[in-house]
């Protein structure tokens, strides 16, 4: 379409621990490298994606348990996935982990003022290490996106970016590869881990809606062995005057959704951000509508997660901005009939 719908960064820093904390539920069934998220068999229409995915919230807050429970309350609906963002600079959320058992987090986490070389190297393989051994030991599934919407300047670790630590993307390539290494606990790939797949943090290769840089998000591709689950952040970020949305939620998700699709035939595909700005005083209704055509949408049958943005930020993002965007939202969480990973594992 030719229009570039920017992602917004999240704010890092719990006081404490330099954790944001967001009560994202991150819906279930992130698999290994060899998982399906294969549409409706025999022609069958696809479901609406209330229906196929789990859905969940960022929320930012002083107490990120709180928060997320606050949100729960306000939707009327269990929410299992807590999203958390992280620097290479904070260690493993222990406190928010031991006060969620149970629930399913996923994590950006970030090289902030790290020199790839230097990764390679080996200079940052205690931390990661530390930091991936706990992650194992969560008493719930761990989907972590390092070097999240690489195809956008703004991140450092963006090859694009002025004064950023990575050379080139055969050298991004290589990072991601040894961090998913040290994961695994050996030179294999993730598909041959010989950590339990029920506790083993999974990847997620996740760019932003567009490329904003001169670097294709295909170029950064380090393999489909080397990658659990496939996304996208993206965000409307404003209306015509007349209600018209800068970009529908099927326009934010599917470029993406074709182009990383391409590129892995099987893994699921996560939307770890999405918002929707509010809509104009003259279109009253109008962001609730975005969201009804968001859980209503069949265009994604590989999409079995969906991780909404609750803030008052550069916009305000929250799902409870206006009562009708709130009762659509209540109304579609109650109806889902997604259970989670953990469920379907132990039966």
């Amino acid at each position: 379409m030719g229009t570039s719908y920017p992602s917004r960064r999240a704010v890092l820093g719990l006081a404490a621990t330099g954790f944001v904390a967001g009560a994202a539920s991150l819906l279930a069934g992130c698999g290994s490298a060899r998982s399906t998220g294969s549409p409706a068999p025999g022609g069958t229409p696809a479901p609406a994606l209330s229906r196929s995915a789990e859905f969940g919230a960022w929320t930012a807050g002083a107490d990120p348990v709180a928060a997320h429970e606050d949100l729960e309350r306000a939707l009327g609906a269990s929410i299992r996935l807590v999203s958390l963002y992280a620097d290479w600079h904070t260690p493993w959320p222990a406190e928010v982990s031991a006060r969620l058992p149970g629930h399913d987090l996923v994590i950006s986490w970030e090289p902030v003022d790290v020199d790839f070389a230097d990764l390679l190297d080996g200079a940052w393989d205690d931390y990661l290490t530390d930091f991936l051994e706990q992650a194992a030991r969560h008493r719930g599934q761990v989907l972590l996106r390092p070097f999240a919407e690489m195809n956008g300047p703004w991140q450092t670790w963006s090859v694009d970016h002025e004064d950023g630590g990575v050379r080139d993307v055969e050298q991004w390539q290589a990072a991601w590869r040894h961090v998913v290494t040290l994961a695994q606990g050996s030179r294999a790939p993730a598909s041959e881990s010989r950590q339990a797949e029920s506790s083993r943090p999974r990847f997620l290769f996740c760019a932003n809606t567009t490329d904003e840089g001169s670097t294709p998000v295909e170029r950064y591709w380090p393999g489909a062995d080397w990658v659990d689950a496939i996304g996208v952040d993206g965000f409307n970020w404003d209306w015509a005057e007349d209600g018209t949305p800068l970009a529908t939620a099927e326009q934010v998700i599917a470029p993406m959704y074709a182009r990383l699709g391409r590129l892995h035939p099987s893994a699921p595909f996560v939307v770890a951000e999405l918002g929707c700005a509010p809509a104009p005083s003259g279109a009253p209704g109008a962001q609730a509508d975005w969201f009804a055509a968001l859980y209503a949408t069949q265009a994604f049958p590989r999409a079995n997660r969906v991780v909404l943005f609750h803030e008052d930020k550069e916009r305000d993002w929250r799902l409870d901005s206006d009562p009708a965007t709130l009762a659509v939202h209540r109304d579609a969480l109650a109806d889902s009939g997604v259970q989670s990973l953990r469920d379907t594992e132990q039966r």
